[in-house]
């Protein structure tokens, strides 16, 4: 992420138009690691503006908002399906 959202949503219109398989669409090819912690998966939370049949769109003070499909809600994981 480290602040470069335009770049992110360039690559992923790009992607768009080479017409990538879903497969290669859904895959995780990014893990981001905690810039505190480089050993640590990067663990971010923030505020639901969205809710839709299979993911929902969260806003953080930090970071852009994002898409998730899994959420946490006070010690409780659901995913979303």
């Amino acid at each position: 992420m480290d602040g470069k959202s335009d770049e992110a949503g360039k690559l992923f219109s790009e992607s768009i138009r080479q017409e990538f398989s879903y497969d290669e669409k859904i895959r995780i090819q990014f893990r981001p690691r905690d810039p505190v912690d480089r050993s640590a998966a990067l663990r971010l939370s923030g505020r639901v503006t969205t809710v839709k049949l299979s993911d929902v769109l969260v806003q953080t003070d930090k970071y852009p908002d994002f898409i998730s499909t899994t959420t946490k809600i006070d010690k409780t994981s659901y995913s979303v399906i």
